[in-house]
C-alpha cells in the first residue's frame, strides 16, 4: 500500500481509507491497480481501484489569452 502514487491524491484519510479497507485490506485482486501492476504494466496516476480514473485538473494558464 505504501507504495500506491493514489495516495497523495486523497485530501482527507477517511477517503482513503475507504479505498484501503475496500480493496488493499479486502479483496485486493479486484483492484484494478493491483491487476495492471500484476500484469507488469504501467498504472496510470489517476485510475482508481474500481477501474474508473479521477479527473485531471486542466492547466488554466495553458489557454489565456495574449
Amino acid at each position: 500500500m505504501a507504495g500506491c502514487s493514489l495516495f497523495p491524491h486523497f485530501s482527507t484519510q477517511g477517503f482513503l481509507r475507504i479505498w484501503q479497507i475496500n480493496y488493499c485490506e479486502g479483496a485486493y485482486e479486484r483492484c484494478e491497480r493491483f491487476k495492471l501492476t500484476e500484469g507488469g504494466c504501467v498504472v496510470s496516476p489517476t485510475l482508481l481501484p474500481n477501474g474508473k480514473h479521477l479527473p485531471i485538473a486542466r492547466d488554466s494558464g495553458s489557454n489565456r489569452r495574449k
